[in-house]
């Protein structure tokens, strides 16, 4: 009986263990992570988007193809960059005011 519970208690005591410790390394990468974030916004920078994107333009449009464009655009601006719609485009198809995103096919 005595041995059953030096068992019990061992075991118990290992796996506490090994779950404050995990604890420990989540918080710490926790903080790290909050302090870059502080020292940055301290700085006055921010993390910035890339300037340019690149977007894949396809369907009925004049000139498919992989377009650069500002990071801050639309998809009425690749479609504009791709010549336009086709005559047989279905124009409510897409949203043409949805912001694009680095390496999203339209």
């Amino acid at each position: 009986m005595i041995k059953k519970i030096l068992i019990i208690a061992v075991c118990l005591i290992v796996i506490t263990g090994c779950e404050s410790e995990s604890d420990i390394i989540v918080e710490q990468d926790f903080s790290e992570e909050q302090s870059t974030e502080v020292e940055s916004v301290k700085e006055g920078s921010l993390v910035e988007e890339p300037e340019e994107i690149y977007v894949y333009i396809c369907g009925r449009v004049k000139h498919p193809g992989v377009y650069k464009l500002a990071s801050d655009s639309r998809i009425y601006d690749a479609l504009d960059a791709a010549g336009g719609f086709r005559k047989n485009a279905d124009r409510e198809y897409v949203n043409l005011a949805e912001k694009l995103s680095d390496g999203q096919e339209i």
